[in-house]
């Protein structure tokens, strides 16, 4: 009886032993398949290519173009191309355009492995950061990431100026041995804006922008000034017209009302003469235009101006007027950076003919230039924005003529007003690069680290709130 019992005892005790070894050896087995799991995941994530982190992590794809592929952008039927004059034709270091469609043969460079590595780990960090920061403004990057694509330019290329062909941003060398930020979304706002134009159409009205749907070249005068203009691939149209801030002082005491009145702004980057020696010789110039208020009644009423030349008694001027237009050609006009203004060429530089516009208009019509409280209601200005935009009707400037009286340009850098509201850049001549600039200082603003207190320009206090919108409404 003992012997049952005891042999009994021994096997639960070997029964508990087995049982103890086996959960211990299932534990362990649980624990290598956990740490090896781990051990995979790890060592996975950090031996993946830096195309495939992209996409697991951002579900994103790059683009690049090699020399061949890059090159298929540039066409005779190329806006950019087609539209290029003689001085911007000579600022590209040719003579005909065909010689520079032939240069363009050879624009492009291809990207090397060591530089595609160093992009795909820039854009990589990049939205790991602003995945972090705002995730409305990373759908808006992984997006327009996906859609466009990167091609490396030659040195001589738009003298070294990144810019955008189609979808394509073309960066310049350095770019590729140091990848900037900034420029990267600098450029993919301009494809932004020529892939869905309509999504800046609203902001521009807001920064005080509106098209000249007439054209600018049929402004009196203007077309002597647009042959001078700089053909910008990220710019092209030149219609765009800014409208300074129509102010209205209130003096307290006397209860008394003073009104600025509504100024047009033709802003652009002129070159200084028409045999420019390179892109880069050009002065951005704001010419002042001055506005005639269409009778919607009677359209058909237009005022008729003849334009005379005051010099030294009895001197003849140094340009002829064109017997059509009464304008001076600008093809013999030099920029004078360091005086501020143009010059008309004389055999006496130092005598500067003065030139005068006389208005003949119907008998009881304000002259043009000089608005009246009934012409500025007539327009249906609103001072409740920033800037001036028509409340009820954002094509206002279809409602008016504008002129062009041969005034002494001003200097970009001088004209307070606009470099108050939108800060003073280089590169703030076109409305396309103004917001382009913006979305630079927009991304410091998302990332934290803002080079100094932007929004002290009302400019970008604008942008930041359209943009805010934009992305949370679409992206």
């Amino acid at each position: 009886m003992y012997i049952l019992i005891l042999i009994f005892i021994v096997s639960i005790i070997l029964f508990v032993i087995t049982q103890y070894l086996r959960l211990k050896k299932d534990y362990e087995l649980e624990n290598i398949k956990h740490n090896e799991d781990t051990f995979e995941y790890f060592n996975n994530e950090n031996n993946l290519p830096l195309t495939s982190k992209l996409l697991k992590r951002h579900n994103v794809i790059v683009n690049f173009k090699n020399a061949d592929s890059a090159q298929k952008l540039i066409t005779i039927n190329l806006p950019y191309i087609r539209n290029m004059n003689q001085p911007n034709i000579v600022a590209r270091g040719c003579e005909t355009k065909d010689e520079l469609l032939t240069k363009y043969q050879h624009a492009f460079n291809d990207i090397d492995e060591i530089e595609r590595e160093s992009i795909l780990n820039f854009i990589l960090v990049l939205l790991d950061n602003i995945k972090k920061r705002n995730q409305y403004y990373y759908k808006y990057m992984c997006y327009w990431v996906n859609n466009i694509a990167i091609a490396k330019a030659q040195p001589w290329l738009e003298a070294g100026m990144p810019h955008t062909l189609d979808n394509t941003i073309i960066m310049d060398i350095d770019w590729f041995k140091s990848p900037r930020a900034s420029t990267f979304i600098h450029e993919i706002t301009h494809v932004h804006q020529r892939i869905i134009p309509f999504e800046y159409d609203d902001l521009f009205a807001d920064l005080g922008y509106q098209e000249y749907k007439k054209g600018i070249e049929t402004i009196k005068g203007m077309d002597n000034v647009l042959v001078l203009n700089r053909n910008n691939p990220d710019g092209l149209s030149y219609n765009w017209v800014w409208i300074e801030n129509l102010q209205t002082t209130i003096d307290t005491s006397t209860n008394s009302h003073t009104t600025k009145p509504i100024h047009y702004w033709w802003i652009g980057a002129v070159f200084s003469s028409i045999t420019p020696s390179s892109l880069t010789s050009v002065s951005n110039i704001a010419l002042s235009l001055t506005y005639q208020l269409q009778d919607l009644a009677n359209p058909a009423r237009k005022p008729q101006s003849q334009t005379i030349f005051v010099g030294t008694p009895g001197d003849a001027p140094s340009t002829k007027p064109d017997s059509k237009t009464g304008t001076q050609d600008l093809a013999n006009v030099r920029f004078w950076g360091a005086e501020e203004h143009y010059d008309a060429l004389s055999p006496n530089p130092s005598r500067k003919p003065q030139s005068q516009t006389i208005f003949m208009s119907i008998p009881g019509d304000v002259p043009m230039g000089v608005p009246s409280s009934k012409q500025e209601s007539t327009a249906g200005l609103s001072t409740s924005r920033a800037h001036t935009t028509v409340e009820n009707n954002k094509n206002d400037i279809a409602n008016i003529t504008l002129y062009y009286l041969q005034q002494q340009p001003t200097l970009l850098t001088s004209l307070k007003s606009f470099n108050n509201f939108f800060g003073n850049n280089s590169n703030n001549y076109h409305p396309n690069e103004i917001t382009a600039k913006f979305s630079e200082w927009y991304l410091e603003y998302i990332l934290g680290n803002m080079k100094e207190s932007y929004d002290n320009y009302k400019g970008f206090v604008i942008y930041k709130t359209y943009f805010n919108k934009l992305i949370k409404t679409f992206y």
